[in-house]
């Protein structure tokens, strides 16, 4: 290996440090490290920007300008050969060899790489490698507001990691500091190895890969992996090759059915709302009548009474009577809602069928097996097993969406994916039909959603809705094929119906008191990603608060108090940061794109190495300026409120605590509270305005009017509160970061402590400068 051993930088005892001397020896060493462990994952943050990527790209261009070198250097003695060089500008390019599937990157950044890795992997293919772009993975595992490594670590490891600005990082590595700025990269590619351990995903992946056939890859590919997974299950499960010709897919008449959403009864609900699941209803549905590619016969074609025809799909038995169209008949077919015939069981067992009653199955057992090794404290194989049910979970969920992938799909059916979603409805509404009509109960259906039911028990207390929940279930249940089966899933004692897909409930699971209800919301701002903190906040409290005490003065309070905090400047800056995706290049106009992309624009502009991945969530904060000014003037990234010019309080833009109230909150609190009969927008006309806490206002009335407000005691006692809690977050920082000084420049924007420490700073300025306005200093 080029280079000479480091040591004394401070990385610890186990890690090996190489120094060398240009950038093409450190290429070349990095070929030599590939060369010797020879790794089947690569693993990278940023694998396209950073990491390997950005190795890949300097290679190229030292390769390339090495080229031109040599080309000028015949042109200008022809009796020149490439032989004489030194052999140190070949590194590049035995990297790329030894890692690119293309022999050579060019300037153009698309090359190499293809639009299905820009938005979901890592957009590079190295030689018998996988590489994990770990951020765009995490996108599929975790939901979140911000995929910045330290806001994932913080999230998953309960770890803070600094983020410095590569300016910092350049200065630090040119002095005496050189040994932190490398533990600062040791520390960021620990904690990609820590963040795959704990949630298990290569082991998780292996499984799956192993369970279904398929490679390492194809399973982290959103929906060629599902169109594999139920392809190679069903080529285990088969007896003869099922196949369409993409000519017979295009002649398919599209699908017309659709599931069962109700529109909600919207109103708050004070009484107990059971909610009833069907489980795993499709998967049951082909299971229960036997619907699958080699049992349809075709489709009845009821629009004239008096015949009854089969087209398009399947085959008509000769000699098979026409079946009834009420369902099936004693040992014959059955036709399903759609008008599809499937043939009974006693004539074929689909593969379908028989595949997903293995599959769950399968799943019971294996359910079995890691609790026993739980029990035995066999953590290894708890977490293999783990992995191996919900891989059998995961394919029986996708088994519908094989049989209606109709663009992607390598078997799609219209008429079979009709049937089963038409199986399903039916199934729904017959529950919905029994459970009204069933007076002892005294129950009603308030919602219905695909395979659940909202059930709601006018006076009855919560024992009583576990008690009547369970009887509705067995009954529902014993109405139907064994295969469907109806649980009694929770009951709200409190909830909130919005609309279709958005409710909110305080949830209880377990019927045994005492009971410990948590809240349990789809759909609302409180559990969307694209709002800021303040809105989830308050929406969050104010449902809490409502479901708890049924107090609505407790609720306008809260309001109230939140309002007077926002107003006054005293709520924190990381509540008012907006986390939206960004996919530059696809938006019809430059100018009128979204805030986020703007943001993103504007900052490309200072430093055009900063343009966001797509699909990458850009930060953005809304804040005050010229009367009559446009909302899209009105966004600045968060740095801009606590980056290092921001210390000195001089020009610091201030958060536009109006704009998230009147035009973010209202409208979200309105559409919750509104049903509780309450008038958010009111409460906030009503309540009286505070006064901002900004002391940059004392300073710009003059010394006059400052002195005869503040007295010198109190501008003192002032300093010193604000010099306390700028040394009190300094120290938090330093601790962190382990040094004081690069606990300063750490820019972490996902840390509240970062926004209390420029805040601090911010606020320590303006009193020393009041303080020496006042010759007290």
């Amino acid at each position: 290996m080029p280079g000479r051993r480091a040591s004394g930088l401070g990385l610890g005892p186990h890690i090996e440090a190489v120094v060398v001397s240009c950038e093409q020896d450190l290429l070349g060493a990095v070929t030599v490290l590939f060369r010797r462990f020879d790794p089947d994952i690569v693993v990278g943050w940023d694998v396209q920007g950073g990491s390997v990527g950005y190795l890949l790209q300097r290679s190229a261009i030292l390769d390339a300008a090495a080229a031109r070198s040599s080309d000028a250097a015949a042109a200008a003695n022809p009796s020149f050969s490439t032989n004489n060089s030194s052999g140190s500008s070949g590194s590049g390019g035995a990297l790329l060899r030894l890692l690119s599937r293309a022999p050579r990157l060019d300037a153009d950044p698309r090359n190499g790489r293809d639009s299905y890795g820009d938005d979901h992997a890592s957009g590079l293919w190295l030689w018998g490698r996988t590489v994990l772009n770990l951020w765009r993975v995490l996108r599929s595992e975790l939901k979140l507001q911000s995929y910045a490594q330290p806001a994932v670590a913080a999230r998953v490891l309960r770890r803070r990691l600094a983020a410095y600005p590569h300016a910092a990082l350049a200065e630090w590595y040119t002095g005496p500091a050189r040994g932190a700025v490398l533990s600062h990269v040791l520390e960021r590619a620990r904690v990609n190895l820590d963040l795959l351990g704990r949630l298990g995903l290569v082991q998780r992946t292996a499984e799956m890969a192993r369970l279904f056939g398929i490679s390492f890859f194809d399973v982290l590919r959103c929906v060629t992996s599902a169109n594999a997974r139920v392809f190679f299950c069903m080529y285990c499960h088969r007896k003869t090759l099922l196949s369409f010709f993409w000519r017979q897919v295009a002649r398919q008449a599209a699908m017309e059915c659709i599931p069962l959403v109700m529109e909600p009864r919207s109103k708050f609900y004070a009484d107990p709302v059971v909610v009833l699941d069907f489980q795993s209803l499709y998967p049951s549905m082909v299971i229960a009548y036997n619907l699958c590619f080699s049992t349809i016969m075709g489709r009845l074609d009821l629009s004239d009474a008096g015949h009854t025809t089969t087209d398009r799909a399947g085959v008509d038995p000769a000699g098979t009577s026409p079946p009834s169209s009420e369902g099936t008949s004693e040992g014959g077919p059955y036709v399903s809602p759609n008008g599809a015939v499937f043939c009974s069981t006693d004539q074929r067992v689909g593969v379908l069928p028989r595949m997903l009653r293995e599959l769950l199955e399968t799943r019971i057992m294996v359910k079995g097996a890691m609790k026993r090794a739980r029990d035995r404290g066999e953590r290894v194989l708890e977490r293999t097993l783990d992995a191996r049910q919900f891989a059998l979970k995961m394919i029986s969920n996708v088994t519908y969406g094989y049989t209606a992938a109709g663009y992607s799909g390598r078997m799609p059916m219209a008429e079979l994916a009709d049937a089963i979603v038409e199986c399903g409805r039916a199934t729904l509404e017959a529950a919905i039909r029994m459970v009204e009509s069933h007076p002892p109960w005294g129950a009603r259906v308030v919602y219905g959603d695909t395979d659940s039911l909202f059930v709601l028990l006018e006076g009855r207390s919560t024992e009583e809705a576990f008690r009547v929940g369970k009887e509705i279930a067995a009954a529902v249940t014993r109405s139907n094929p064994p295969a469907v089966v109806l649980k009694l899933e929770k009951v709200y004692t409190s909830s909130l119906l919005v609309s279709k897909k958005r409710y909110v409930g305080h949830s209880i699971e377990d019927p045994r008191p005492p009971y410990n209800p948590r809240l349990d919301a789809k759909g609302i701002e409180l559990v969307r990603r694209d709002q800021c903190p303040f809105v989830n906040k308050m929406q969050e409290k104010c449902i809490r608060v409502l479901f708890t005490t049924r107090d609505l003065s407790a609720v306008k309070a809260y309001c109230i108090r939140q309002w007077t905090r926002a107003l006054a400047g005293r709520a924190g800056i990381q509540d008012f940061i907006f986390q939206k995706e960004v996919k530059l290049g696809t938006y019809a106009s430059e100018t009128y794109m979204p805030l986020a992309a703007i943001v993103a624009t504007k900052r490309m502009v200072r430093d055009p190495a900063s343009k966001p991945k797509r699909g990458e969530r850009v930060p953005y904060v809304v804040v005050h300026g010229p009367p009559g000014a446009r909302l899209m003037d009105l966004v600045v990234g968060p740095e801009a409120l606590v980056g290092e010019g921001a210390q000195g309080g001089a020009g610091v833009p201030r958060v536009n605590a109006q704009y998230y109230i009147s035009k973010v909150a209202l409208p979200a609190l309105d559409r919750l509270l509104s049903l509780a009969g309450v008038d958010v927008k009111r409460w906030y006309a009503e309540m009286p305005r505070p006064r901002h806490r900004s002391m940059s206002a004392f300073i710009a009335v003059g010394l006059a009017s400052t002195a005869a407000v503040l007295q010198p005691q109190v501008a003192l006692s002032r300093l010193a509160a604000a010099e306390r809690a700028q040394a009190h977050t300094a120290a938090l920082c330093a601790h962190c970061t382990g040094h004081p000084t690069q606990g300063l420049r750490c820019q972490a924007l996902d840390c509240a402590v970062l926004f209390e420490r420029r805040e601090a700073d911010i606020e320590a300025t303006a009193a020393r400068e009041l303080c020496c306005d006042l010759k007290l200093m």
